[in-house]
């Protein structure tokens, strides 16, 4: 009997060529890279810095369509005054650097302004 337990307490060793597997063994799967230097309260403050941006985008877009809004009514004083040239160029650029809000509405309500700009200029350029 004392052979047999004394069997109980001998290690084993692995056969030639394969190492011993730790007790539990599982994969870890590894962070990317891209993400190894990040804090759990950075991914907590991602939607509140998304917000901002759509929040200061929105701002932006509001900006160019008033932009756009105040050059056609110095175009209209312009044409007015029989002049018209400048306030021309100033409304196309205008125009062209009104940028989207990302708010389909909001967008909607800014291409009417700039249709209505894009009208203006074509009449004005006929002249």
């Amino acid at each position: 009997m004392r052979i047999a337990a004394a069997h109980m307490f001998i290690r084993h060793a692995p056969p030639v060529g394969l190492s011993p597997a730790p007790p539990f063994a599982f994969a870890v799967p590894a962070q990317p890279a891209a993400l190894s230097g990040i804090r759990p309260a950075q991914v907590a403050a991602l939607p509140a810095a998304a917000a901002l941006i759509a929040r200061e985008r929105r701002q932006r877009a509001l900006a160019g369509g008033r932009a756009v809004l105040a050059a056609l009514g110095d175009m209209r004083g312009a044409l007015l005054a029989g002049g018209g040239a400048a306030a021309l160029q100033q409304l196309a650029q205008a125009n062209a650097a009104a940028p989207p809000s990302g708010d389909p509405d909001l967008d909607d309500i800014l291409d009417a302004i700039r249709l209505r700009a894009e009208v203006e200029i074509a009449k004005a350029q006929r002249r």
